[in-house]
């Protein structure tokens, strides 16, 4: 597997490598699945699920009530606000309120962490997305979020506004963790890992198992220990075989 070459440096035969593990094939594939198994309890067992509930608010830049009147400008205009926006919502005087509003144990710090906001196709129109491990409970933040910060927001930000677009409701699929995604990646960790014993394992091998192995150091070979085994084998299946069969037809006679 591992030849010496003359200036000291190691060369790997890579297609010796790959028939290794080709020959390795059924170990590999028994690692593979234990391991991804192993992989996918573990998250079942140890991992919570988590739950996601979004609202969907639109930036509004303009105090115009036709809307025939609001210009690309003010479009725009909202489009930038809504950086500014993400930032008032997440604020500690807003979350304080949520808090107190709704009526859940959990501290600001944590709250923080628990919100996210994506923008929707680079648009005035932007989501805002509470986790809890509960899903009752990340729908009601959600909510009382969009009921508290607009009137804040319009308080902070002089002649703008939002407007709620979807309200949040209970999530009856979890977000987190993704068992597929589990399985796939405890299994790719256990083919890895046991090809990489494989290889190292053979690397480290500095035993000579054939007289190709053993060309690589130029030394003469004086002899060779033959495959008893195999001699026995051909033997039974031919030489052998006739020899035995012609004694037992001259006893015989």
């Amino acid at each position: 597997m591992v030849q010496k070459q003359q200036d000291g440096e190691l060369e790997i035969d890579l297609l010796q490598m790959a028939r290794l593990l080709v020959s390795k094939w059924l170990i590999i594939l028994i690692a593979t699945v234990l391991c991804g198994v192993l992989v996918l309890v573990g998250t079942f067992l140890f991992v919570t699920p988590k739950y996601e509930a979004s609202t969907t608010w639109y930036v509004n830049n303009s105090t115009k009530t036709d809307s025939t009147a609001i210009t690309s400008a003010d479009l725009t205009a909202s489009a930038k606000l809504v950086d500014t926006y993400k930032a008032i919502i997440t604020s500690r005087t807003v979350l304080d309120k949520v808090i107190s509003e709704s009526g859940v144990n959990v501290t600001y710090s944590k709250l923080v962490k628990r919100i996210s906001t994506k923008t929707v196709n680079s648009s005035e129109v932007f989501n805002i997305i509470v986790e809890d491990t509960d899903p009752k409970t990340a729908a009601l933040i959600a909510n009382t979020l969009a009921e508290v910060a607009p009137d804040e927001i319009a308080d902070i930000v002089s002649g703008s506004s939002v407007k709620i677009i979807d309200w949040a409701v209970t999530p009856k699929v979890q977000s987190s963790p993704s068992y597929p995604r589990a399985l796939l990646i405890g299994a790719l960790i256990g083919f890895v890992l046991a090809c990489a014993f494989f290889v190292i394992r053979e690397l480290f091998d500095t035993s000579i198992k054939s007289e190709a192995d053993f060309a690589q150091f130029n030394y003469p070979l004086l002899s060779t220990i033959p495959d008893l085994a195999q001699a026995r084998k051909n033997a039974e299946d031919g030489y052998g075989y006739g020899y035995g069969y012609g004694a037992r037809r001259s006893g015989s006679k």
